[in-house]
């Protein structure tokens, strides 16, 4: 995979692996690592650690106008900033902050990208991974094509 820097845009698509051993363990001679994906349908939006949504939505209009979705929005910094930084460090070993406790969103990107590409190369090797976050490429899934 190639990933292009575009100035101003920054997206991480992830996704969540497990591996046996578990992530962060080590091999023993002969051993190799097996992996399942983590299929967890909520999903969480924190928006500048002001705002989040935590929803089985898809954020989407389907989702959000025709599907029967549940949800909660909290406009609740707390909130927010906490749900990013107990997340980002149990998928991806760490959250960054600035001295004013803000969130580094330079620095989290790189560290994203850091565990994910790790891990690209780890289970290429069939090593364990060092966090449950993997780069998501699904070249298994038979999707629609856009005419059905």
């Amino acid at each position: 995979y190639t990933l292009k820097d575009l100035p101003g845009l920054k997206v991480v698509i992830g996704t969540l692996t497990t591996c046996t051993p578990e992530p962060g363990s080590t091999l023993f001679e002969g051993e190799q690592a097996y992996f399942r994906d983590i299929y967890v349908h909520s999903k969480l939006l924190v928006v500048d650690d002001v705002f989040s949504l935590l929803s089985s939505a898809n954020i989407n209009t389907r989702s959000m106008h025709t599907d029967s979705e549940l949800g909660l929005a909290a406009p609740d910094p707390e909130l927010a900033k906490q749900w990013r930084e107990e997340l980002w460090k149990m998928h991806a070993g760490k959250s960054f902050n600035d001295s004013k406790g803000h969130c580094e969103a330079a620095k989290n990107f790189k560290r994203w990208n850091e565990v994910m590409d790790k891990n690209w190369e780890n289970k290429f090797r069939n090593r364990p991974l060092i966090a449950h976050l993997t780069r998501f490429w699904d070249v298994e899934t038979p999707y629609a094509k856009a005419i059905d």
